[in-house]
């Protein structure tokens, strides 16, 4: 219960990612901000890093951002990616965390999402896309399709997770950046239709990946941000991709895992058949 007379909820919250005031739902502010899932503040996208910004997260990434060798990148650039995930939210009330593309593009080290199909590298995986505009479109289409194939298939992919701890190269939870990771479903909207794919064939991509993501937002925010995707409930695909017939999908472990070499290392991921 929310008394505005206070500025204040009168009960605890249980999302810790407020700060360590547990009757800071929704950062004191529900008329800006709602959470029906439970899991913090449903504003996934926030204002605008600035690469000349004072905060911890913002001279993180300008660091990081400097060390690219391949693609340079300045706030324009940062810019653009904020409002390609604005399109998203806009159009189909789902929000891609900027800063899980930003966590991306600082793990793949090119300053690309190395999307390329026509210039792969040595190991064989997508390599470096230099048209910037091609790179974040393909970056976004992929990364928005996992996330619908997490949103509908996450419940039988976080079970499979949690029944193979046992084996080396899995553990966690079954979150988003796992998901992500492996060999798991993406549904193409604009093709209609679903495929399996990896974004990285490196089996431990996913947990550099949510170093990254948490350096530019707050610790536990993986986690959370996977929590407030799978929120949403499968009609929702249903609802943004109607022409897609979805397939019934089991997934299992297997011993596929790569390390940042393209070598199998002996490691298992969780893929879907």
């Amino acid at each position: 219960m929310y008394r505005p007379s206070i500025g204040r909820f009168l009960a605890e919250d249980v999302y810790r990612g407020d700060g360590m005031n547990l009757y800071a739902y929704v950062s004191n502010n529900p008329l800006i901000y709602v959470d029906p899932s439970g899991w913090g503040k449903e504003k996934w996208i926030p204002d605008i890093m600035q690469l000349d910004g004072t905060s911890d997260a913002e001279k993180y990434l300008a660091k990081r951002l400097k060390k690219f060798n391949k693609v340079s990148w300045d706030q324009n650039k940062v810019d653009e990616l904020w409002k390609a995930t604005d399109i998203i939210k806009n159009q189909y009330g789902i929000q891609i965390d900027p800063r899980y593309l930003l966590s991306i593009i600082i793990h793949e080290g090119t300053g690309s999402f190395n999307t390329s199909s026509a210039n792969k590298p040595a190991d064989g995986q997508n390599g470096v896309e230099k048209d910037y505009a091609k790179d974040l479109m393909k970056a976004n289409r992929l990364i928005f399709g996992k996330i619908l194939g997490y949103i509908y298939y996450g419940e039988d992919f976080r079970e499979t997770v949690q029944m193979n701890q046992d084996k080396p190269g899995i553990s966690g939870e079954g979150n988003l950046f796992q998901y992500t990771n492996w060999n798991t479903t993406i549904v193409n909207v604009s093709k209609s239709r679903t495929y399996d794919g990896v974004y990285a064939g490196h089996g431990s991509w996913h947990e550099g990946v949510s170093s990254i993501y948490e350096k530019l937002s707050y610790d536990g925010a993986s986690e959370d941000y996977s929590k407030y995707v799978s929120s949403f409930g499968k009609d929702v695909v249903n609802d943004i991709a109607p022409d897609i017939n979805m397939p019934d999908k089991s997934f299992k472990a297997k011993q596929n895992a790569q390390n940042y070499k393209g070598e199998y290392n002996g490691e298992y991921t969780i893929i879907g058949y």
